[in-house]
């Protein structure tokens, strides 16, 4: 992504997010894509349960419990 384009970071959680919380997630994102213009936009889904999903263009980092149990149930169901 080029450095003086601003791009949107979609963050998905069960609860709303603190200020401190979004504070953290637009250091991160800004610190991993080397951009400062990051404009962060929050949903609130409680059907995630617990955790963050988190898109930046194509690329998604998946950290919610209804993502880590679809992957367990998939393994479980594979091994049977």
């Amino acid at each position: 992504m080029a450095k003086d384009s601003s791009f949107v970071v979609s963050v998905t959680s069960a609860v709303a997010l603190s200020a401190k919380e979004k504070e953290d997630i637009l250091a991160f994102v800004t610190r991993v894509t080397g951009n400062d213009s990051v404009v962060l936009e929050t949903q609130i889904d409680s059907s995630i349960l617990a955790g963050l999903r988190i898109e930046v263009g194509d690329t998604v980092l998946d950290t919610t419990v209804s993502e880590q149990l679809q992957k367990l149930t998939k393994k479980l169901l594979t091994v049977s």
